[in-house]
């Protein structure tokens, strides 16, 4: 009778724990008596009994909705996830609950229940709902259940059933299909709605329900947002709302979550795609996962439960076809837009997606730079976008594929306009080059090589740039945030650029190609490093 106070909370939260505690803790045989629908449906049917109470209760206690909001949202959307054919009714008296699907600020609370309750009253799904009524009469208490009654009704046409919405639904509403029967208005209501739920269930300091998908898997369905309508993306609710969910998906604590994001992101984008209805993912063959094991490097693939096969690769190199027309179409001019794409320069994304981006993107990859973002925030952005720091010196470091080199270096050399030094773009190609520059000239000679061959036709300003960042970096302590810092420092700040240099300098690196005394001037610089002895500038090399 009291739920004031803290102990609502306390309730849902022993609820939330009890359920979780008896599931893990039974042996697998128990377990698996949970796919009887009996037994499922009962489950189901008390949960439903306890929510219906707890809603009753705030009908008449509504200053403590916001208190509790947080934990019910959790329990209701998991529930929501599980319900099956035959539960429409109960579904129903759910999204009749305002409470359940309120916002914060008290804006768009209605339009999640509104899309939902409109599909159980299609033409193709009442019929449905009405037979669910019958075994589910309706009222607060709870159901009173028939078991005369088969669960699905008799239809003299085909429809696709609504129910079971899965436990991925209220992030499928971000990469629904847009029909013909939705406003603009309403997709954006809907939408701008979805992520309210959804940002505030994130921030919550209950994380059942939010753990019980991985990051990678919401990003995906995140991302589908920008394949809306630009109105979607411009709507000021729905592009700082996406920011900010942008931002708590992609902050990993180390560098096993930064693999596993990426490597959940590509099988999420598989499994919403037509290629994973047209063959399973187990059908596909020993050698097609092989080939995607090489493609993407030994660290994706056996840290992570195995190689990626070829249909996956294929339904994210559409997916990242499909964003990078939209991008240079209309969303390079929006923040959270360019958020995403520059998430697929990661290097854990197979080296064929990061050519592709830098690319398709190359006319306007000075627009990957977000205005005004704030130093920490960029530093995180280019950190997690090298693949560690110094080898040898850095136990997580990873080498870069040749291909993701031979695309930063293509990207820079054919720049339509000089580019500016503190675009983001530059400021990662200037790191990652920098970074395997260095690490050639300590261990690999032969790397060194293919280095000069890359960067023979780069503007030699650049090349200068490059050097710098090496230098740089083999001076500090060979971690991925000190690479970062190396390139900031080399690139933004005016005492280390090139301009600032003495003219002789500037009239040297800045005609014509990188010449061989050039070359050999600066790698001499770098082994000087190596060697641990005194050095001076670059420049007087």
């Amino acid at each position: 009778e009291n739920l004031s106070g803290n102990a609502g909370n306390v309730l849902i939260d022993k609820i939330l724990e009890r359920m979780e505690r008896a599931n893990q803790s039974r042996p697998p045989v128990a377990r698996s008596n949970l796919s009887n629908p009996s037994r499922r449906s009962w489950l189901v049917e008390a949960e439903f009994s306890i929510l219906m109470v707890v809603c009753e209760w705030l009908h008449s206690n509504q200053e403590r909705v916001d208190g509790l909001r947080p934990h019910l949202a959790a329990f209701t959307y998991s529930l929501l996830g599980r319900l099956s054919i035959g539960h429409e009714a109960l579904a129903q008296a759910i999204f009749f609950q305002p409470e359940l699907f309120q916002l914060s600020n008290g804006q768009r609370s209605e339009n999640v229940q509104k899309i939902f309750t409109r599909e159980f009253n299609t033409e193709g799904q009442v019929q449905q709902l009405r037979h669910s009524m019958f075994i589910y009469p309706p009222c607060v208490s709870g159901p009173t259940a028939s078991t005369s009654l088969r669960c699905k009704a008799d239809t003299s046409g085909r429809s696709e059933d609504v129910l079971p919405l899965g436990k991925l639904w209220m992030w499928n509403t971000l990469s629904s299909t847009v029909t013909e029967h939705g406003s603009t208005r309403q997709i954006v209501d809907m939408i701008s709605h979805s992520l309210g739920l959804l940002t505030s269930l994130e921030c919550t300091n209950n994380p059942r329900y939010v753990e019980g998908i991985s990051k990678g898997t919401k990003l995906y369905h995140l991302a589908n947002i920008c394949l809306f309508p630009e109105s979607v993306i411009s709507d000021e609710f729905v592009g700082s709302t996406a920011q900010e969910l942008f931002q708590i998906l992609t902050t990993t604590p180390d560098l096993q979550d930064e693999i596993s994001l990426v490597v959940d992101f590509i099988r999420a984008c598989y499994d919403h795609s037509r290629l994973s209805r047209e063959t399973p993912r187990s059908s596909d063959s020993k050698e097609d996962g092989e080939s995607v094991k090489t493609l993407l490097g030994s660290s994706p693939s056996e840290t992570v439960g195995g190689p990626l096969s070829q249909k996956e690769l294929k339904a994210l190199e559409d997916f990242v076809d499909d964003m990078c027309g939209a991008y240079v179409e209309f969303g390079a001019q929006y923040d959270a837009f360019t958020l995403f794409v520059r998430f697929f320069l990661r290097p854990w994304f197979p080296p064929k997606v990061t050519a592709s981006v830098l690319s398709r993107l190359h006319p306007i990859l000075n627009l990957l730079t977000v205005d005004g973002e704030s130093r920490p925030d960029l530093m995180l952005s280019l950190r997690t976008s090298v693949r560690g720091g110094l080898p040898g010196v850095d136990p997580a470091a990873r080498r870069d594929p040749s291909g993701v080199l031979d695309a930063h270096a293509l990207s820079l050399r054919r720049r339509e306009k000089t580019p500016s030094r503190d675009d983001y773009h530059y400021l990662l190609s200037t790191a990652v080059l920098g970074r395997n520059l260095a690490s050639s000239s300590r261990r690999c000679e032969c790397g060194v090589g293919a280095m000069r061959s890359r960067l023979r036709d780069v503007p030699a300003g650049v090349v200068y740039d490059v050097f710098r960042v090496a230098e740089s970096f083999l001076q500090g302590d060979g971690s991925r945030g000190s690479l970062v810092e190396c390139a900031l420092s080399v690139c933004c700040d005016q005492t280390l650029a090139l301009e600032s240099q003495g003219r002789d300098v500037r009239d040297e690196w800045q005609r014509g190609a990188v010449e061989n005394a050039k070359w050999e001037r600066a790698m001499e610089g770098l082994q000087s490093v190596n060697e641990v002895q005194p050095t001076e500038d670059m420049h007087k090399y």
